[in-house]
């Protein structure tokens, strides 16, 4: 089994998108907290994302594909070969 060493994730290089075939909407930046800026190689952290929808557009999107994405290390290098991270969630 290989075991890879990992430097600490940025979460500032994190993009967030929900779609759903009507285009995309990217997470709100100025809307989120900043702490914690990394998540430390072998720790868990969490990270909030913000959205805003129209009342009208919001109401007619059933799924939303969320897409987590490329990570970048401090050092600025893409981690995981730029693979993206994706959840399908149900409203």
């Amino acid at each position: 089994m290989k075991k890879f060493i990992v430097g600490p994730v940025v979460l500032a290089s994190l993009l967030l998108a929900a779609c759903e075939n009507r285009g995309t909407a990217y997470a709100k930046g100025m809307l989120e907290p900043v702490n914690p800026r990394e998540i430390k190689a072998g720790s868990q952290g969490e990270k909030y994302h913000v959205f805003l929808f129209n009342k009208d557009e919001f109401e007619i999107l059933k799924n939303f594909k969320l897409e987590f994405g490329p990570f970048i290390g401090d050092n600025g290098k893409a981690l995981f070969k730029e693979k993206m991270a994706e959840f399908n969630l149900l409203r």
